[in-house]
């Protein structure tokens, strides 16, 4: 039986003005394709992508040169796009697959202490998806590229980049080298093509980069590994930031790398937690949404669990809104999608 709910009060999280983020330094070319991004012990280490050495770099964040480089033995870079760790290993993902033909994924473990070495050795996970049958794919246009390695709660994850439309695939990877199909574990609505993930063990929110019809930063709260319930969706807005690539946590701070292109540095930037921040009070009284929000909006839409719409306005250009619901006697789920007119895109799921 449908639970009625006569008052909800919900505050959403939101920024209350765009924050453009900071540019912490220009990259050298050496690291001129960036891809991927960790933070060990005080340093950022990264590599570069497709047909690069098969090697880490330590970034000098003052100078933007390397200050390290880390070879990795028994390696191969030909796509790398994505690395992550956890306290004792380093996995770096050979899943670049653009054409979505590649039957040579890989990701290589690599013990963590071999950096205090200045050498990695590793071992293969090598990985198929299970649920792709067609290989003779149309480059860019496929949903089984991927870009974004994460570790939660112990496991490991990978998450698509989707060049057909707005959703990506999660899924979980073994850790013991061996050769593995992927299940799917999840999949997700996302704002563009996802080119890295992060999960933040101490927010438990899981933090998406990528592009779309803008550059972007995802943080979706309180990530349970199977749905979202809440994200809040920030463009960045800097010249230079057209090709984001990796992302990473670091205390309050959320760091992110773009590549070079054309004329524009590769670089190192930033965001803080902060931006993230702010609140949209949201109250459900019978059958009417009243919105109240920190900034003007600038459209709202409503859905229920099988996508039909219950509700939409555009032009708001107001911080506050009431929306007058129909029956919701056959309604399960409401899923509420406001557009603030400084870019914020906020999405929230209520359960009724």
């Amino acid at each position: 039986m449908r639970q009625i709910l006569s008052y909800i009060l919900c505050l959403f999280s939101f920024v209350s003005y765009t924050q453009k983020p900071t540019s912490i330094v220009d990259l050298s070319d050496d690291m001129r394709e960036t891809s991927g991004l960790i933070f060990i012990d005080g340093a950022f280490y990264t590599f570069n992508d497709s047909g690069g050495e098969a090697e880490l770099y330590q970034m000098d964040t003052i100078s933007g040169k390397v200050s390290q480089t880390i070879k990795v033995e028994g390696a191969k870079n030909k796509d790398w796009e994505a690395v992550t760790t956890d306290d004792s290993y380093i996995y770096i993902g050979d899943i670049g697959n653009n054409s979505g033909k590649r039957k040579d994924l890989v990701i290589y473990k690599c013990p963590i202490q071999g950096l205090k070495e200045g050498k990695l050795t590793s071992e293969k996970i090598m990985i198929s998806y299970e649920d792709q049958k067609v290989f003779d794919n149309e480059p860019h246009n496929h949903e089984y590229d991927g870009e974004g390695l994460f570790m939660m709660n112990g496991k490991l994850y990978l998450i698509s980049k989707n060049w057909s439309y707005n959703e990506s695939k999660i899924y979980e990877v073994p850790t013991i080298p061996g050769a593995y199909k992927l299940d799917v574990k999840t999949r997700i609505g996302v704002y563009g093509k996802v080119t890295d993930a992060y999960f933040n063990s101490v927010d438990e929110n899981l933090y998406l980069i990528g592009y779309g019809e803008n550059r972007f930063i995802t943080c979706i709260k309180d990530f349970n590994g199977i749905e979202i319930n809440e994200e809040v969706t920030i463009p960045i807005t800097t010249i230079n930031g057209l090709q984001t690539e990796g992302i990473c946590v670091v205390g309050d701070l959320i760091y992110y790398t773009s590549e070079e292109v054309k004329v524009f540095k590769a670089l190192l930037g930033r965001f803080s937690k902060k931006d993230f921040e702010g609140s949209v009070e949201i109250k459900l009284n019978q059958n009417r949404l009243k919105f109240n929000a920190t900034n003007k909006m600038s459209s709202v839409k409503v859905e229920d669990q099988n996508g039909e719409i219950l509700s939409r306005f555009k032009n708001i250009n107001n911080k506050s809104k009431i929306l007058e619901l129909e029956d919701l006697e056959n309604v399960n789920q409401l899923f509420i999608h406001v557009e603030m007119k400084n870019g914020v895109i906020f999405n929230k799921m209520i359960s009724l």
